[in-house]
């Protein structure tokens, strides 16, 4: 079976992760998969790298889609956010229905040349990438025999009045092209199903994503970071304001004031002036010192493992988060907030606490709970390894989109 896995990313992160563990677990040893991205997608060679020989990668390219027209790091755009607006409202202007019917056209052409018999488009959200669900309707099109499964990661969101009528349209089309459309948790699925058309379709689903199990390799141990037996917490997520990293900042200073030598590590793939918004909340503080901001980890298991907690400061959109599970294949407790699919993720398994988003005391309290029992830390680990090895593992998500397929 000939297997066309299509996305459009823009940041490194959970969409690679997810990628990678799939096709690594992959149950149909022949089959032959191609990876199709934007050409500018910053895991791609992430992805090259972990993957190896196990499929073909293809990329594609459109004006409005590419990165630095979005401010993202190394282009123009990131600095001068005056330009950067007038591309974002030209792309709205231009949308529906041109940039759309551009699209279709141009994957109707790609695919019918193509020898592919499967899709698989890997959507960050939903509605997210207009390329994504343009790609699902091209591909069925195109003549293919099978159609598409549209998988979403992120929290659906609703159209705005301006163009409700469109995306009406587009989500009718989605529908009827898809085999299934695959959200990653109940409550992300859940969340679909505000939208109107979705509400009543049968083709929706969810899988939970899963991964393989981390191995802590000593070269990336990052002991730079480091003193010796030192505590430290730990968050690994893009530098999107909504991953929480102020929340975060602020619910530190009740750690610090009880553990003043334990740190705050935060890594991830941003845009400068997300990384500077960060840094101007640290400035002045009398614990900026013990706090650490760092770039995107290829391979972050080492420094999961020896933290004392993962943090999962979310405060809106966090349909899943990859890196709980990573949290509990190594043993590792967690501190979360109440966002999107992270309870659901957490749910009873006793690896970690759950807090209000709204009360960063709370949270700086779980984190000091956890710091202050290593009995309570130990029950945790153990619990995440047993919650990961039972709902969570990658050969179990794998077989399960494979199924579909």
């Amino acid at each position: 079976m000939k297997v066309c896995i299509f996305t459009e990313n823009h940041y490194k992160g959970g969409l690679d992760t997810f990628i990678i563990n799939l096709v690594n677990s992959w149950p149909f040893f022949d089959d032959d998969m191609t990876f199709f991205c934007n050409a500018d997608h910053p895991g791609l060679s992430t992805i090259k790298s972990n993957l190896k020989d196990k499929i073909k990668i293809k990329k594609y390219s459109f004006f409005f889609i590419k990165g630095k027209y979005k401010g993202f790091e190394g282009g123009v755009f990131e600095r001068y956010r005056i330009l950067r607006g007038i591309i974002v409202l030209l792309n709205n202007i231009v949308e529906y229905p041109f940039l759309f019917i551009w699209y279709l056209l141009t994957l109707y052409i790609k695919f019918k040349k193509s020898d592919y018999e499967k899709l698989l488009v890997v959507n960050g959200g939903y509605p997210a990438s207009l390329v994504c669900r343009a790609a699902v309707i091209a591909w069925r099109l195109s003549g293919k025999k099978s159609k598409a499964i549209m998988n979403f990661h992120s929290t659906p969101t609703n159209s705005p009045l301006y163009k409700i009528i469109q995306e009406m349209f587009v989500d009718y089309l989605v529908i009827k092209f898809s085999k299934k459309i695959v959200a990653v948790s109940n409550t992300t699925l859940s969340k679909l199903k505000e939208r109107r058309l979705f509400s009543k379709t049968k083709k929706t689903m969810f899988i939970h994503n899963g991964i393989n199990d981390p191995k802590c390799n000593e070269l990336y141990s990052y002991k730079d970071y480091l003193d010796n037996n030192q505590n430290y917490c730990l968050i690994l997520a893009s530098y999107h304001a909504y991953k929480g990293h102020s929340y975060a900042i602020k619910a530190f200073s009740k750690v610090y004031k009880k553990f003043p030598k334990t740190k705050l590590l935060m890594f991830g793939y941003g845009k400068k002036s997300e990384k500077i918004r960060i840094k101007n909340q640290m400035n002045g503080l009398p614990y900026s010192q013990n706090i650490h901001l760092g770039g995107f980890l290829n391979n972050p298991a080492c420094l999961i493992k020896n933290a004392s907690v993962l943090l999962v400061p979310s405060q809106s959109l966090e349909s899943f988060g990859l890196t709980i599970v990573e949290a509990m294949a190594l043993k590792t407790p967690i501190v979360a907030t109440d966002v999107g699919g992270v309870p659901e993720v957490i749910g009873s398994s006793g690896s970690g606490i759950v807090c209000s988003k709204n009360d960063s005391d709370e949270f700086g309290a779980s984190i000091i709970k956890i710091l202050t029992n290593d009995s309570l830390a130990r029950t945790m680990g153990v619990n995440g390894r047993l919650t990961y090895e039972k709902k969570y593992h990658a050969e179990i998500m794998a077989k399960k989109y494979a199924e579909i397929l």
